[in-house]
């Protein structure tokens, strides 16, 4: 992603890592119904990969995804949230 290449040069001591929510480029084979769904996932592939405690920087259309329970009362960081908001508009 564009935002985890800015984050990476700017803060090369950390690890930044890009995750596609269900339904969307590497993971377009998967689905989730809801937000909820969407959240979990995410959350379970952190677990996965070892990043239960990880902070979360969301973009744009997971900016909404913070708010749900797999993933409330994490460190999180949001970006485009208006963006977010706009996709909640049309439903997605």
């Amino acid at each position: 992603s564009v935002l985890a290449e800015r984050c990476a040069r700017a803060h090369p001591d950390r690890t930044w890592i890009a995750l596609d929510l269900p339904g969307i480029g590497a993971s377009a084979h998967q689905t989730a119904e809801t937000p909820a769904d969407l959240a979990a996932a995410v959350a379970e592939g952190l677990a996965a990969a070892g990043l239960s405690d990880a902070p979360i920087l969301a973009c744009d259309l997971s900016a909404g995804l913070v708010e749900e329970a797999p993933l409330r009362g994490r460190a999180v960081t949001v970006t485009g949230l208006q963006r977010a908001k706009a996709w909640a508009s049309r439903g997605l």
